[in-house]
C-alpha cells in the first residue's frame, strides 16, 4: 500500500512512531507542500472546449456492451484487504462473552478467566443442614402391602 500511494499505511505509522522516527521522512516527495507550490507556480491555461476538437478518422468511440451475468447480482461491495473485520452476530452487533465480559467472542469459545461481575464467577449459596430438633415431625404411615384391599369410602348422605 505504501509503495502504491506514497504515504504510509496505519501499520507503518505505528511502526514509525514506535521507533521514534520522523513521519516526514517516509512520505513521497511529490506529496509535500514545497513540490505542490512549485508545480502550480506557473499559470495553467484553460483547455479548449469540445467545439475546438478535431474529428477523428477512426470513427466514434462507443462504450463496451454490458454483459449481464447469470445468477443473483452482488449487492454488497467487495471488501478491501485493509478493511477491519469484526466478529458480529446476525443482527450486526458485536458478541459479548458472558463469562469474561469482553467483546469479540461468546462463552462457548471463551478461554479467559471469569470477570468479577459475571454470573459464572458467583459461588452458589451453601445451605446449612437443619439440626434434628428443628425438623418437623411427620407421622409415618404404616406400610401398605400389595395384597391389602383398598380402603372403602362410605357414601355421603345429603
Amino acid at each position: 500500500m505504501f509503495q502504491l500511494v506514497g504515504y504510509p499505511c496505519c501499520h507503518a505509522i505505528v511502526a514509525i512512531d514506535y521507533h521514534r522516527l520522523k513521519m516526514e521522512d517516509f512520505i513521497n516527495e511529490c506529496l509535500k507542500k514545497e513540490v505542490y507550490l512549485k508545480v502550480y507556480s506557473y499559470m495553467i491555461h484553460p483547455v479548449p472546449g469540445m467545439h475546438d476538437f478535431e474529428d477523428s478518422k477512426m470513427g466514434r468511440v462507443e462504450p463496451p456492451d454490458v454483459i449481464i451475468k447469470m445468477g443473483r447480482p452482488k449487492k454488497c461491495r467487495r471488501k478491501d484487504v485493509n478493511d477491519v473485520k469484526e466478529t458480529t452476530s446476525r443482527r450486526g452487533l458485536t458478541h459479548t462473552c458472558t463469562i469474561c465480559m469482553r467483546k469479540g467472542h461468546n462463552k462457548r469459545s471463551c478461554t479467559n478467566p471469569p470477570h468479577p461481575n459475571s454470573k459464572f464467577n458467583q459461588v452458589p449459596p451453601v445451605f446449612s443442614q437443619p439440626s434434628q430438633n428443628s425438623q418437623p415431625q411427620v407421622p409415618v404411615q404404616p406400610h401398605v402391602l400389595a395384597h391389602d384391599p383398598p380402603p372403602q369410602i362410605a357414601p355421603r348422605n345429603p
